[in-house]
């Protein structure tokens, strides 16, 4: 049976891929998807979705491989805002790399002094142009002019209402960008700010031209990984939807449809994956210290705190996508493990839609 699904989807840096391996079981199934919202890697994959991009592109965008054997999606993601120093000019003390659980070359330079100035500035050391210019070209190949549409724009091409979550650090607040919220911004500035990890990738400062916020000018303001604040943006596709996200979303559709959450699970084993590459023993026994232990629990709580008040009242609408082990980070991710991965989201989407589809045949 074909059904209508309004879907939110989860960030989780490179992890995001499993999100592409369970879009693609869902609409092999034909259901329709009329909604998504998604955060950061998730709200890429809302952006392919809304724009259209088939199976095959989004499967060869998670498994495809650079020259040197890594991820296509890392050369998207990895080039510094300042120029690095040959090797000898830069040593490290390899501790403080392997402690920030990076890739090697990423953790260099981070740690760099070189990279200092560029860091402080922009707050992330990765300037996040590449990803901007591989979005671009992947919008044009599905539709010329996509890659300059608006989020209002968008929706009157396609129809498809796409969310994308983001954090605004300057009126410390959330800000759920789409066709009604912000028509006038563009569809790859709002990927880049929700995809922003702190720390990591360079902020994006709103520009005037991209337009007021519900009537509220935001230029100049600081946008930032939407994750900071929801995580997994599962009430933003609820019927039980409140008077703010009626503001925010536009009057719930009278058509029914089923919400799911596609969160990415990382206390549910990956069958078959491998071990991680460039993570050394150091590295985890670091993460296993009283103080590393902290860290991950206080970054997780900041991640999917306020989201779980929501889940658990919800649970059976959240579609848990394998990935323990995983970091978000891991843009060295190997084919294999990114294949098990994929596989084990694969079956987990089919798993859930078994059991979606039974209870609906049901009535």
């Amino acid at each position: 049976m074909t059904l209508v699904v309004d879907l939110a989807l989860q960030g989780g840096g490179s992890k995001g891929i499993a999100l592409n391996a369970s879009i693609a079981e869902i609409r092999r199934r034909g259901h329709v998807i009329r909604r998504v919202v998604g955060t950061s890697a998730g709200a890429i994959a809302a952006a392919m979705i809304a724009a259209g991009i088939d199976d095959d592109a989004l499967r060869a965008m998670s498994l495809g491989r650079t020259g040197d054997d890594l991820p296509l999606f890392s050369e998207y993601v990895t080039e510094p805002i300042v120029p690095s120093f040959a090797e000898e000019d830069a040593p490290l003390d390899e501790l403080r790399v392997a402690a920030l659980r990076l890739p090697t070359d990423l953790g260099r330079r981070l740690l760099a002094a070189h990279a200092a100035s560029g860091f402080l500035d922009r707050g992330g050391f990765v300037s996040g142009d590449g990803f901007v210019d591989w979005l671009r070209r992947t919008l044009e190949g599905k539709r010329a002019g996509l890659s300059r549409a608006t989020l209002g724009e968008l929706y009157a091409l396609t129809r498809c209402h796409l969310t994308v979550i983001a954090t605004d650090t300057t009126a410390r607040r959330l800000r759920a960008l789409n066709d009604l919220s912000a028509p006038d911004c563009p569809v790859v500035a709002a990927v880049r700010m929700s995809m922003s990890i702190p720390l990591v990738f360079a902020e994006v400062v709103w520009r005037p031209e991209w337009g007021a916020y519900l009537g509220e000018p935001l230029a100049g303001h600081v946008m930032v990984d939407g994750g900071v604040i929801s995580n997994l943006p599962l009430g933003f596709v609820l019927p039980s939807a409140n008077a703010l996200l009626a503001t925010l979303m536009g009057p719930f559709p009278t058509e029914p449809a089923v919400p799911v959450g596609l969160a990415l699970d990382v206390s549910l084993e990956v069958p078959g994956a491998p071990a991680p590459v460039g993570r050394s023993d150091l590295s985890e026994r670091l993460s296993e210290t009283r103080f590393g232990r902290r860290v991950a629990a206080l970054a997780d709580t900041m991640l999917n705190g306020a989201d779980l008040t929501v889940t658990d009242a919800a649970s059976g609408q959240i579609c848990r996508l394998p990935a323990k082990g995983y970091r978000a980070t891991e843009f060295d991710m190997s084919l294999p493990r990114a294949e098990a991965l994929m596989t084990a989201a694969e079956r987990a989407t089919a798993a859930f839609f078994d059991a979606l589809e039974a209870r609906g045949a049901a009535g």
